[in-house]
């Protein structure tokens, strides 16, 4: 195996910078650090998002059939809720239907600017998200008065009691329109950074030297724009982060990348930490491989890379529950040692296995 290059060795210590050496419980593994070195190859991202031109079309079907889904229960669910007596239901009906006209223009009016929003959307101007968000201000102060002034009006033909029975039964049912409706109207998009999301897990043998430490990431995104003269892209998360990113001249085939394409990367990361049988070979070195797409198809790669680095027990200090490794550049380090580690029974000269490996895939897709 060959030697590793010395970036290589410099991130295998770098992940085991900190950690305890025999309970690596505290490593963190930054699959991150290795995107630069696809980035040219193949384009990355995180989160599909939806494409403009898909919620423009369906960004009024899911608002419309929540409307009259509610609409269409909601009186039956405040009759049951208030169980007026007949003379009540006399006064009440009439003001209740004209409440709840005066409301829907409201409703009318969020529509209005809903829709507004999606014929921007993802590419919202600046000016235009401050003329929305003034329209959304006036909307809102505008819902609250209508209820406040029909509350004091339900308050005169009803006892107390049901009153404020109504003013509870209406907020849940509006806050139920408000929820699927924000289901189905992606958040205000900004420029920002884009973060993965990930898991990791570190297990252990009690009172067994070493352990494994694994981290896996997956990142999604999606395609809005490009700019094939200026070889750049703008990927999209589904938690309105949007990025650009500069692909280089080496991506053969950029040009089959389209908005709406989702790119998807997902990486593993471990760290494996054990002692050295007394007899066993070891030594450092690294290997890595790497593969991509064919010319004509989308873009996508795979690359997958180990490095061993060996270091040797040059000292042991029981009370303070450290040893100092030797490692064969010359370089020393000092690693705690977790509790259940009997340390009487490591000797100097013991040798120290750190096997590292990590594996990239990534691919750009149709929607």
């Amino acid at each position: 195996m060959a030697s590793p290059k010395p970036e290589s060795a410099d991130r295998l210590r770098e992940v085991t910078a900190g950690s305890d050496l025999l309970h690596p419980s505290l490593l963190t593994l930054d699959i991150m650090k290795f995107i630069p070195v696809l980035l040219p190859i193949v384009i990355i991202g995180f989160v599909a998002g939806a494409s403009p031109t898909v919620l423009a079309q369906n960004t009024q079907d899911p608002i419309a059939v929540a409307r009259s889904a509610m609409e269409a229960d909601r009186q039956s669910a405040v009759k049951n809720a208030l169980q007026l007596t007949a003379d009540e239901s006399q006064k009440f009906w009439p003001l209740y239907d004209r409440y709840r006209a005066d409301m829907d223009k409201i409703g009318d009016a969020l529509v209005e600017t809903i829709k507004e929003y999606a014929a921007y959307y993802p590419d919202v101007p600046d000016d235009r998200a401050q003329k929305l968000l003034k329209q959304y201000i006036e909307l809102e102060k505008s819902f609250t008065a209508t209820r406040a002034r029909y509350l004091e009006q339900f308050s005169a033909v009803l006892p107390g009691a049901k009153a404020m029975r109504l003013a509870q039964v209406e907020s849940r049912l509006d806050l139920a329109v408000r929820l699927r409706l924000a289901a189905s109207v992606p958040i205000m998009p900004v420029e920002g950074r884009l973060t993965p999301q990930g898991t990791a897990a570190v297990v252990t043998e009690p009172a067994v030297p070493g352990g494994v430490a694994v981290k896996v990431v997956e990142l999604r995104a999606a395609v809005i724009s490009i700019d094939l003269a200026g070889r750049t892209l703008t990927l999209l998360g589904s938690d309105g982060i949007k990025e650009t990113i500069k692909v280089g001249p080496e991506v053969a085939n950029f040009t089959q990348i389209r908005p709406g394409d989702q790119v998807r990367i997902k990486g593993t990361e471990a760290l494996v930490v054990q002692m050295a049988g007394p007899d066993e070979p070891v030594a450092s070195g690294g290997a890595a491989a790497l593969a991509t797409a064919a010319d004509g198809s989308k873009p996508g790669a795979a690359a997958a890379g180990t490095i061993t680095l060996v270091g040797t027990i040059q000292e042991i200090d029981q009370p303070n529950r450290v040893v100092t490794l030797r490692f064969e550049d010359g370089s020393t380090r000092t690693f705690p040692v977790r509790s259940d580690i009997d340390l009487s029974k490591r000797n100097v000269g013991e040798k120290v296995v750190f096997r590292y490996s990590m594996m990239v895939a990534a691919s750009v897709a149709k929607p």
